[in-house]
């Protein structure tokens, strides 16, 4: 019962921990498109 529940806490910290780094991935991606869009307009 209780290795039951350390496995299902694993998993959950697991997708947990993939879904914090693609979203920050995500928000640095659109943070430097729009700077570059920001230079871009600025010259």
């Amino acid at each position: 019962m209780l290795l039951m529940m350390i496995e299902y806490v694993i998993i959950v910290y697991q997708i947990c921990k993939v879904v914090i780094v693609l979203s920050v991935k995500f928000a640095v991606v659109s943070g430097l498109a729009s700077l570059c869009r920001l230079g871009r307009s600025d010259t």
